[in-house]
C-alpha cells in the first residue's frame, strides 16, 4: 500500500485501529497488519524538509493569535495558563513531567492528526509550559523522563483514567520525532530514546500478560484500555532501530511484516506481537 508521509503520521494520531491499519483482503477474512506502512514512516523521518512552508505557518499563527486575542478561540484548560515566569524557573525533566502531566498533548495531536506543525504552533503560542519546553537546548532530557512517567502508569494496578492518558501519550509522542526542534536534538541519542521506547514495549508486554489482575481489580468484564498504542511504540522503535542498525533491521522484518490479526481487538494480539519484537528488537541491540 502506498501512502503519503502526511498520511501516515496522521493515521499514528488520530484513533484508528493503529498506524495504517487499511484491513487487508487475506482469504475470507479482513485482517489488519501492524507493520503496514513502516517505509513511509522511516522515509518522512529521514527527510528534514518542512510540510508546511514557514509562511504558511506564520500566517496560521498570526490568525491563531488574533483569535485569541478577541475570544473567539477560548482555551478553558487550567494547564494552559502556567504563568511563563514560573516555568522558566523549573529545571527542564520537572517542567515536562508537568506539559504532560495532562492530556493537552496528545488531544492537540489528535485534533490536528495530519497537520500536526498546527498543533505544535498551537502549543508554543498558548500553553506556558509548552511554550518552555520547546525553547530549551535538553528538551531531550525532558521527554526521556516523560517516557518514564508514562511507564509507571502501564500496570494492572492504574486507575482507568491513568491507563488511558499514559497510553495516549506514548502514542501522540510519536510526533515528537517529526518535530524539527526536537529532531535536531535526537541526533547522536537515537540509541537513548530506542532504548525507552523498547523499555516502554515492555511495561505493555506485562500489562498483556497479567491482565486478569487488572479485570478482577474491576470485578467486572471491561473494555481494554488501549489496543493501537503498543504497535504506535513499536513503529518508533523500528524507526529508530533502522536508523542505528539498518542490517538487523533488514533482518528482522520479513517475520514481523508477515503477522496478521483479525479486525477485532484483542489483548491477546497485542501479547502475541509483543512476544515477537521485543526479542528481535534485543537481539539487535546485543549484536550491534
Amino acid at each position: 500500500m502506498i501512502m503519503k508521509k502526511v498520511t501516515l503520521i496522521a493515521v499514528l494520531n488520530f484513533g484508528l485501529l493503529f498506524a495504517a491499519l487499511n484491513p487487508i483482503a487475506w482469504g475470507q477474512k479482513l485482517v489488519v497488519s501492524p507493520t503496514v506502512g513502516i517505509d513511509n514512516m522511516i522515509e518522512a523521518f529521514k527527510d528534514d524538509k518542512p510540510r508546511i512552508s514557514t509562511r504558511d505557518l506564520e500566517d496560521q499563527e498570526a490568525i491563531f493569535r488574533e483569535a485569541l486575542k478577541n475570544g473567539v478561540i477560548k482555551l478553558r484548560r487550567e494547564d494552559w495558563e502556567l504563568d511563563t515566569e514560573y516555568c522558566k524557573g523549573l529545571d527542564t525533566i520537572t517542567l515536562a513531567k508537568k506539559c504532560f502531566s495532562d492530556s493537552s498533548f496528545s488531544l492537540e495531536m489528535m485534533l490536528f492528526a495530519g497537520r500536526e506543525e498546527m498543533a505544535f504552533m498551537r502549543l508554543r503560542v498558548a500553553h506556558g509550559g509548552f511554550a518552555e519546553l520547546f525553547k530549551r537546548d535538553d528538551m531531550w532530557k525532558g521527554i526521556l523522563a516523560v517516557y518514564d512517567m508514562l511507564d509507571t502508569k502501564i500496570d494492572p494496578n492504574s486507575e482507568y483514567r491513568d491507563l488511558i492518558r499514559a497510553s495516549t501519550t506514548h502514542d501522540a509522542l510519536a510526533n515528537m520525532y517529526f518535530f524539527p526542534p526536537f529532531k535536531k536534538q535526537l541526533k547522536g541519542r537515537e540509541q537513548l530514546f530506542f532504548d525507552a521506547n523498547l523499555k516502554t514495549l515492555k511495561r505493555y508486554r506485562y500489562f498483556s500478560k497479567n491482565i486478569d489482575q487488572y479485570i478482577d481489580g474491576y470485578n467486572d468484564k471491561v473494555n481494554l484500555p488501549f489496543y493501537r498504542e503498543p504497535f504506535t511504540v513499536a513503529y518508533v522503535a523500528l524507526m529508530l532501530h533502522e536508523s542505528l542498525n539498518q542490517k538487523h533491521y533488514n533482518e528482522i522484518m520479513p517475520k514481523l511484516s508477515e503477522v496478521r490479526f483479525t479486525r477485532e481487538q484483542k489483548m491477546a494480539d497485542i501479547e502475541h506481537y509483543l512476544d515477537i519484537v521485543i526479542p528481535a528488537l534485543e537481539t539487535g541491540v546485543s549484536g550491534s
